[in-house]
C-alpha cells in the first residue's frame, strides 16, 4: 500500500511540475531571435544576465511558491497566449519545429501587448531592454 501512495505522489509531482514553469523557453527565446538584427542587444542582454528567466519572472523569488508563478507583467503577457501544454508536449517529444512555431506564434502576439506604461513590449525589446517589469 505505502509503495502504491508513493508512486502516486511521484506521478502527481511529476505532472504539476511542468505546469509550474517552462524551463526551456530561454533556449527557445535565443534560438528564435539571435538571428534577427533587431533583437541583438536584447538577446545580448538576456545571455548575460545571471537568471535567464527574468524577461518573464520576477528574479530572487520561487516561481513554484510564488503566486502566478513570480510573472512579471510581459510574463503574463506570454502565459496569456503560449499554449503551454502543447508547447512543453512539443518539447518533451523533441519536436522543435512545432515548439518553436507555438513559440513564436505566442511571442509575436506577446510582444504587441502594452505594459501599465503605454509602452509595446516589442519596442523595449527592440530597444535592447527587458520587457518586464521586476521590481
Amino acid at each position: 500500500m505505502r509503495l502504491f501512495v508513493t508512486a502516486a505522489l511521484a506521478c502527481a509531482l511529476l505532472a504539476c511540475s511542468t505546469a509550474l514553469a517552462l524551463p526551456p523557453i530561454p533556449a527557445y527565446i535565443k534560438e528564435s531571435l539571435s538571428d534577427k538584427p533587431e533583437y541583438k542587444a536584447y538577446v545580448g542582454q538576456l545571455a548575460e544576465a545571471k537568471d535567464k528567466c527574468v524577461s518573464c519572472h520576477k528574479p530572487g523569488l520561487d516561481k513554484a511558491k510564488t503566486k502566478g508563478h513570480a510573472l512579471n507583467d510581459f510574463g503574463q503577457a506570454m502565459h496569456k497566449v503560449l499554449d503551454d501544454k502543447g508547447f512543453m508536449m512539443a518539447h518533451k517529444e523533441k519536436d522543435a519545429a512545432k515548439a518553436l512555431k507555438l513559440f513564436n506564434e505566442a511571442w509575436s502576439k506577446a510582444i504587441e501587448e502594452k505594459n501599465a506604461d503605454g509602452e509595446k513590449y516589442g519596442d523595449l525589446i527592440r530597444a535592447g531592454k527587458l520587457p518586464g517589469k521586476n521590481e
